[in-house]
């Protein structure tokens, strides 16, 4: 990618996340990211704020390596004198690991300079920076934010919001995932915003599948936590699939988190063992989706899911609620099937039982996605961060 007129003064960058690796979600953005610079040629480090699960091919920084021991007060729910007496060498030991942690960002921090850039991916992880005292000095690397959500995730979340206006109005630049949500967020924000999507890495051929008729898979990719909607989408598959035309139809859910055993629960009251299973956390999401025919996300927010660009590479099409301008962007130029409000159950269930039914359909938005996708091709994104940091890098004084 040597003709993505990367500018010569920036030769390393550093990505700072709140949790890498992840086998979903952000973190499998950030190896996206890792992956694109490295392909500029560029030394490419990862910080992450806590230890994240599954595999990868690069080593973070962790910053807060045990973090259940920082989840909460020590004292809570300890109301007798003597128990606090016994919670304190817990106490100290958590106050002497957050002194050790906050020190080793700092450090690092502070090592950077003006021929580095640093991309948070997230506010949280420059919170927490400034929270502990740090301040840029002297030769300071370009410094860039992100969010990987979109402005409605924020728009009812006052502390959030806050956040992003005090943390990122004196980065050198913020990058939001699409048109709209650039100028929603210049609204709260004086620092320049840009729009960049995110980037998907190009496939070889060997690895693609072509629609195979046999296949009658949906699939879905998503932590199992209150926002994903899961269990909404448990029912409505069951509801969508239950005529004879579409017994054939199973739905595998992969991923874990916090809802799995209430979503367990649904599954076996609903007596759908058999048709919906949670499969856990993959690491490797290439030969799930060589076997779907079809993605499913019911996310009430979403900022642009990997996931459906990595469908959409393999001929698979995405159905999902209208719940960000990033979802909307990626299911418009794909040719995905778009599911409207992202709060009706109802809608959800008739629009899979439709388009479940419609297999020729199914396969021409898969073909269609696939010619569609290469324009979100790590190639091209790259060229715009080149532009980017290039514009940051000559406005930086001198």
């Amino acid at each position: 990618m040597a003709d993505a007129n990367w500018p010569d003064s920036i030769r390393r960058v550093v990505v700072v996340a709140p949790r890498v690796p992840e086998t979903s979600g952000g973190g499998q953005v950030v190896k996206t990211y890792v992956a694109m610079f490295e392909g500029l040629g560029l030394d490419v480090e990862v910080i992450s704020v806590y230890q994240g699960h599954g595999q990868s091919d690069f080593k973070p920084l962790v910053v807060i390596k045990r973090r259940a021991l920082h989840r909460g007060p020590s004292f809570r729910g300890s109301s007798r004198f003597a128990w606090k007496l016994w919670l304190l060498p817990l106490v100290a030991f958590k106050r002497v690991d957050w002194t050790w942690a906050m020190a080793r960002y700092r450090s690092r921090m502070s090592s950077f300079d003006s021929g580095t850039l640093v991309v948070f991916t997230h506010v949280l992880p420059l919170r927490l920076l400034t929270g502990a005292g740090f301040r840029w000095r002297g030769d300071r690397p370009l410094i860039f934010g992100q969010h990987h959500s979109p402005f409605s995730s924020v728009e009812d979340d006052e502390s959030m919001r806050s956040a992003l206006v005090e943390e990122f109005s004196n980065v050198d630049t913020f990058i939001a995932l699409t048109e709209t949500d650039t100028r929603r967020f210049s609204s709260i924000l004086p620092t320049k915003c840009e729009t960049i999507p995110n980037p998907v890495m190009d496939l070889k051929e060997s690895t693609l599948m072509e629609y195979k008729s046999e296949f009658r898979l949906a699939v879905a990719l998503a932590r199992l936590s209150g926002e994903k909607q899961l269990a909404l989408m448990i029912r409505a598959f069951a509801s969508a699939v239950d005529i004879p035309s579409l017994r054939n139809w199973k739905l595998e859910i992969y991923g874990d988190g916090e809802e799995r055993a209430e979503l367990l629960r649904l599954i076996n009251e609903l007596g759908i063992g058999k048709r919906v299973e949670l499969m856990g956390v993959v690491d490797d999401v290439g030969p799930v989706l060589a076997k779907a025919s079809v993605i499913l996300n019911s996310s009430l927010y979403e900022g642009m899911p990997l996931s459906v660009l990595e469908a959409a590479q393999r001929a698979v099409p995405t159905m999902a609620f209208a719940c960000s301008p990033g979802m909307i962007e990626l299911v418009t130029k794909l040719h995905g099937r778009l599911v409207y409000p992202s709060s009706s159950e109802n809608a959800f269930a008739m629009a899979l039982r439709e388009q479940l039914g419609d297999e020729p359909g199914l396969r021409e938005s898969g073909r269609l996605a696939q010619l569609a996708v290469r324009c979100y091709s790590h190639t091209l994104v790259a060229k715009e961060w080149a532009r980017v940091v290039a514009d940051a890098a000559a406005r930086r004084p001198q």
